[in-house]
């Protein structure tokens, strides 16, 4: 699954064997047939959802913080 953040570093390559093929076994070629992500119509485009980008901590993780969290921190460190 590539839906976080991929790193490819130098001499190294990026490839893409279908999502919807077994990720443990190369992919055996198939005489008169077509790849499956073929068979089909082709998705509409959405927005991708928040998790699926790379992690930001500002942007996914501060504001689950600041929800739950910073309200009774800050009266902890009033009081201390």
């Amino acid at each position: 699954s590539m839906r976080s953040a991929t790193y490819v570093h130098t001499g190294e390559h990026l490839s893409c064997a279908g999502c919807h093929e077994d990720k443990q076994r190369t992919p055996a070629p198939a005489a008169g047939r077509r790849p499956i992500a073929l068979r089909r119509k082709p998705s509409k485009l959405a927005p991708d959802h928040p998790a699926s980008r790379p992690l930001q901590f500002a942007r996914l993780v501060q504001p689950v913080l600041d929800k739950h969290c910073a309200g009774c921190h800050a009266k902890q460190r009033a009081k201390g």
